[in-house]
C-alpha cells in the first residue's frame, strides 16, 4: 500500500524493555502496526522496571509494558494504571544453585504440594539469596520461602541485577542466584541446578501493559489505539507461521540493547513464554461472583499477597492497586480483533 500520512497519526510515546514481555510493541513497530491503527510512536527501553516507573511522571512515556512488582511501586507512587496484560513473565524466572548445594543434594518432593521445588526448609535456611529486590524474581523468592515454611528473616538476600549477580554466582558468591530471560538459559548451559522456578511454586508473573493517568484522561484514543495494536501484535507472535520472524526480532532488539544472546537461547525464550491469546484475555474479563474481581484483579491480587506478606506494602494499599487495574481498553481491544 502507499506510504501513510504520518500527519493524520496521532502521536504517542511509549516504553518497554529488551525482554520478551515487551515483544508487542517491538513487533507492532517493525510490521507498521502502529501506524495502521492510528498512531506515530516513539519508543524508550529501560533496563528494568524502576527506572521505567520513575520516568513516567515527566511524560518520558504514556503507555508501555512491564514486569508486574514494578507496575505495583507505579501504581501506587508514579500515577500508572494497568489496562491489560501482555507477554506472561513467570516461565523463565529460576533460582539456581551449584550441584554441591545441600539444597539440590536433598533432592526434590519433600514439600508436600511442591513436587518440583527442590531441597527442605533446613537445607534453605541460611542460604545467601543474590537476587533483584522489587522484582519479579523477588516474588519467586518469597513464594519459594513461603512453600517451605520460610519467611525472608530465615535467609540473607543481598540485592543485586540479574546480570551483576550471575557474575558473582560465577565468582564463587551467594548459595542461591536468581536468574531471568535469557541469564536463565545461560545458567542451565552453564551445569547450574534449578531448585526453584515460577511453575515449581504455582507462581503466575502477568507483565501489565500500561497507560499513566495523564495519557487516560488527556488522549483515551490513543490509548485505545495502543491496546489494540498491542493484542494484535500478541496475535502475531502466537501465529506459529511467524516464528523465523519473531527470533530474528528478538534476537536484534537484545543486541541493538547491549544484552547478549545467542539465536538458541531466542529460539528456547519464545518456546517457553506464555503469549495470551484474545480468548484467554476475553475469560480474564470475567468477574468471580465468590470476590467480585476480575481475572486481571485476581492476578494482580495475588502477586500483592506476596508483596505484602514480605513487607514491601500495606494490607491498606491492596485497594488502590485493584482498582488502578482498568479493563475498558483491553476489552474494546478484544472486540475490535475479533471485529477483524
Amino acid at each position: 500500500g502507499s506510504e501513510t500520512d504520518n500527519s493524520q497519526l496521532s502521536e504517542l510515546k511509549i516504553s518497554g524493555h529488551p525482554a520478551p514481555h515487551s515483544l508487542p510493541n517491538e513487533v507492532a513497530m517493525e510490521k507498521g502496526m502502529f501506524e495502521e491503527n492510528g498512531l506515530n510512536v516513539e519508543n524508550t527501553y529501560y533496563i528494568s522496571g524502576l527506572p521505567q516507573m520513575e520516568a513516567a511522571p515527566s511524560g518520558t512515556w504514556e503507555c508501555g509494558i512491564c514486569g508486574i512488582p514494578p507496575t505495583i511501586n507505579g501504581v501506587l507512587n508514579y500515577g500508572v494504571k494497568i489496562v491489560g496484560f501482555s507477554i506472561y513473565d513467570d516461565a523463565p524466572q529460576y533460582l539456581f544453585v551449584r550441584e554441591d548445594s545441600p539444597i539440590y543434594q536433598a533432592g526434590k518432593g519433600n514439600i508436600e504440594g511442591y513436587p518440583d521445588l527442590y531441597g527442605t526448609a533446613d537445607t534453605w535456611r541460611g542460604a545467601t539469596i543474590l537476587m533483584p529486590k522489587g522484582t519479579t524474581a523477588h516474588v519467586l523468592v518469597l513464594a519459594t520461602l513461603d512453600a517451605l515454611g520460610l519467611t525472608e528473616a530465615d535467609v540473607n538476600i543481598v540485592h543485586m541485577e540479574v546480570p551483576a549477580a550471575a557474575q558473582a554466582f560465577r565468582a564463587g558468591e551467594g548459595d542461591v542466584v536468581a536468574q531471568w530471560s535469557t541469564f536463565t538459559y545461560d545458567a542451565i548451559e552453564e551445569g547450574y541446578k534449578p531448585v526453584s522456578t515460577a511453575a515449581a511454586v504455582g507462581l503466575s508473573l502477568p507483565s501489565p501493559i500500561l497507560a499513566t493517568n495523564e495519557a487516560i484522561e488527556q488522549k483515551p484514543e490513543a490509548v485505545q489505539q495502543y491496546v489494540n495494536t498491542v493484542v494484535e501484535a500478541m496475535q502475531w507472535i502466537n501465529d506459529d507461521s511467524n516464528r523465523d520472524e519473531l527470533n530474528e526480532i528478538y534476537y536484534n532488539l537484545c543486541i541493538d540493547e547491549g544484552v547478549s544472546i545467542s539465536e538458541e537461547a531466542c529460539d528456547w525464550a519464545m518456546d517457553i513464554h506464555h503469549v495470551p491469546t484474545v480468548e484467554e484475555l476475553e475469560a480474564l474479563l470475567e468477574v468471580n461472583p465468590d470476590t467480585g474481581l476480575n481475572g486481571f484483579q485476581e492476578q494482580g491480587d495475588r502477586v500483592m499477597s506476596f508483596l505484602i506478606r514480605a513487607g514491601l506494602y500495606e494490607e491498606s494499599q491492596r485497594e488502590a492497586v485493584l482498582s488502578a487495574i482498568n479493563v475498558d481498553f483491553i476489552e474494546q481491544a478484544i472486540a475490535a480483533y475479533k471485529a477483524e
